[in-house]
């Protein structure tokens, strides 16, 4: 625990430090964020919903745990922003796949009124035409904003696919 204490320290203070646009300490609508949770159970509950949801392929409820101006890194470099551009490409995979993820958390830093989950998606994608699944092991990183309404969203997300172990 000692060895990451430093990696811990700085991302906390950079995660104070970020402004992203088009939000304010004071949540994106300018209204004071209270109200959230601090804790590391309240944080993981809705990265652990997030991927219940996928599962589910509940496109609304899995939006609904996104900020308005959440933004994708993806692992080919595209970057994705804004909620309703991310619709498509929930739309899309439900559509094409069956999914079966399950959600590894290595590292959770509670800040407010950011915070932020480090872990891996591990499971499968089952093409609908039938086929073979692909099989999913990604890191990822997980940055969450307290919005207005005192609810933890997704603000960031961003992931990368582990090479195999030789």
């Amino acid at each position: 625990m000692k060895k990451n204490l430093p990696i811990l320290l700085s991302a906390m203070l950079l995660l104070s430090l970020v402004a992203i646009p088009g939000s304010t300490e004071t949540g994106e609508t300018g209204a004071p964020s209270t109200g959230c949770i601090t804790t590391p159970d309240a944080v993981l509950r809705v990265a652990h919903d997030l991927i219940a949801s996928d599962n589910a392929k509940d496109v609304e409820r899995v939006l609904g745990h996104y900020a308005g101006d959440a933004v994708f890194l993806t692992p080919n470099g595209e970057v994705i922003s804004g909620r309703e551009n991310l619709l498509s490409r929930y739309e899309a995979m439900f559509r094409d796949f069956s999914l079966d993820l399950r959600l590894q958390a290595d590292e959770v830093a509670i800040g407010f009124p950011w915070s932020f989950i480090r872990g891996a998606t591990v499971g499968e994608l089952r093409p609908m035409a039938g086929g073979e699944p692909t099989r999913l092991n990604d890191t990822f990183l997980m940055i969450l904003h307290c919005d207005e309404s005192g609810k933890w969203k997704v603000a960031r997300l961003m992931w990368a696919h582990k090479q195999p172990t030789p």
